[in-house]
């Protein structure tokens, strides 16, 4: 074989496998760490599923014991008193309070009054006959009850609190038993799922003697991820399923990165190959064996940040071939440092993402055993101006509030990264409180001030949520819970302000 073919040959199989043992390293790597990310998102967006639900049936309990506890109640269930109902019960208080029905049984379990509400129609209706003969079965005879539970009646599932009705001062033995309920139909599901921004759905599943995990995440296919959250009822005989679908977003973005990396390599293996069989042509052998021998060097160590060292005193053809190769191991690299800019960066806002706030927070927390604090805060209203003005004009206001905030944070030596669509993470070292609340105070005005686009101006506002480590959580993912948490108490009161998370956990 000639020894031009024989160039041909070792040239185009060395360049085929430098390609083929990068991608063959980069492809998993990249690949495994965004469906880990996908799970990951999955767990967190159905773990916030299930604290809605948790949270409607703590608010259930919240609601029935201020009513059995309520003098007006206890008199009621003693005397039948007609002006009860006239004043407590009619159809503007049922709709405020937003149940579906109320049943009081006294001492002996026999109903003394059952009403319902139709909140489709906005009217109280009757409830069937026998309806609280459902709820019986998780009476406790004897002592005092609270509770609130999945129960599965006539009219479908529903959560109710049960509570023991007592006299304001506790005093007295109770005279009876209040349920209020909500159901868990369609329409319960649908408003919490734009709570959530997620289209749900909501089914009975079959419950097995087995323990089912109350969560779980599936990938449906390359694109969609499914998270579910199992619900028993109170006999433990039947079960619902609450699911959503979520676009796999990392997986998407990383098997394109992935692709187009393979793409640009083999167009430049493609280029490098002939130029190498060009200047081979000049049989220097003893050149060609040199620089054949770091080619193997640079493949065998996998190295991007090496290169070929030029022949000194030499200017021809191989001395530019050394120099060839130099460029493109330089491209190789360029490309090897713009992947890992995307792994850690967001497309969008520019901002660090979730992953390299992860490492930094790991690294603070390495460096020094002093307080780490973290804001998680979300947007009131972006969903609606993205809804109504598109998302050229969401994607400008993200990209405007990423750079607000960041001028604030890293003043403080902070860091914000995006954590996910309208939802920011910001990092701080330790700080006295009135320092941090008025950093906090101005990031809420940055974010509050106006926006001017093209043709309008518009508002957004945010509600942050804040933890502190070690203080509200020994690892990272207990203390971006907790702030999460914290964010979410901070809508509930209203928006626009922020919370720490040591004031709800009191």
């Amino acid at each position: 074989m000639k020894l031009k073919l024989k160039a041909i040959l070792v040239v185009s199989i060395s360049m085929i496998l430098l390609i083929t043992l990068f991608l063959s390293f980069l492809r998993p790597v990249l690949l495994k760490e965004s469906i880990d990310l996908d799970i990951e998102n999955a767990v967190g967006e159905t773990n916030r599923l299930k604290n809605n639900i948790q949270s409607t049936l703590n608010s259930l309990g919240k609601l029935n014991r201020d009513w059995s506890i309520w003098d007006d109640t206890y008199n009621f269930m003693i005397d039948q008193n007609a002006m009860y109902i006239e004043r407590n019960l009619g159809q503007e208080t049922l709709e405020n309070l937003n149940i579906h029905f109320m049943i009081y049984l006294d001492s002996q379990n026999n109903p003394k009054m059952e009403i319902g509400y139709d909140m489709e129609n906005n009217k109280v209706k009757t409830l069937q006959d026998g309806f609280y003969k459902e709820f019986l079965p998780a009476i406790e005879n004897g002592g005092r009850m609270s509770k609130e539970l999945l129960v599965k009646s006539k009219n479908g599932f529903s959560l109710a609190s049960f509570e023991s009705i007592y006299q304001s001062n506790g005093e007295g033995p109770s005279v009876g038993t209040l349920i209020i309920g909500r159901y868990i139909d369609e329409s319960t599901i649908h408003r919490i799922g734009e709570e959530l921004s997620f289209e749900l759905d909501i089914h009975e599943v079959q419950s097995t003697a087995k323990e089912r995990k109350q969560i779980r995440v599936e990938a449906i296919n390359e694109q969609q991820m499914k998270g579910s959250f199992f619900l028993k009822d109170y006999t433990k005989q039947s079960m619902i399923e609450i699911s959503f679908k979520m676009d796999r977003n990392f997986y998407i973005q990383r098997k394109n990165i992935v692709n187009n990396i393979g793409i640009s390599l083999f167009l430049t293996g493609i280029i490098f190959v002939f130029l190498t069989i060009f200047l081979l042509n000049r049989f220097i052998l003893s050149r060609i064996s040199h620089l054949s021998q770091q080619l193997d060097i640079i493949q065998v160590e996998g190295n991007v940040s090496s290169r070929i060292i030029p022949t000194k005193n030499q200017f021809d053809e191989i001395s530019k071939l050394e120099n060839s190769i130099n460029k493109v191991l330089s491209s190789l690299e360029d490309k090897h440092n713009e992947v890992i800019h995307l792994a850690l960066y967001d497309h969008l806002t520019g901002l660090p993402n979730r992953l390299a706030f992860y490492q930094e927070v790991a690294r603070r927390m390495k460096a020094t055993d002093d307080e780490v604090i973290v804001l998680f805060f979300d947007l009131d209203g972006f969903k609606q101006i993205n809804d109504t003005f598109g998302h050229e004009i969401g994607d400008l206001l993200l990209k405007e509030i990423s750079r607000r905030v960041q001028h604030i944070s890293e003043e403080n030596n902070g860091m914000i990264c995006r954590y996910g669509g309208d939802e920011f993470l910001v990092l701080f070292d330790q700080m006295n409180l009135q320092k941090l609340e008025v950093i906090v105070q101005r990031i809420l005005a940055a974010i509050g001030r106006e926006y001017e686009f093209n043709t309008f101006n518009t508002l957004v506002t945010a509600s942050i949520g804040i933890s502190r480590y070690p203080r509200d959580g020994t690892t990272i993912e207990q203390v971006l819970k907790n702030a999460d948490q914290a964010m979410y108490e901070a809508k509930n009161k209203g928006k626009n302000q922020y919370v720490f998370f040591h004031e709800i956990s009191k």
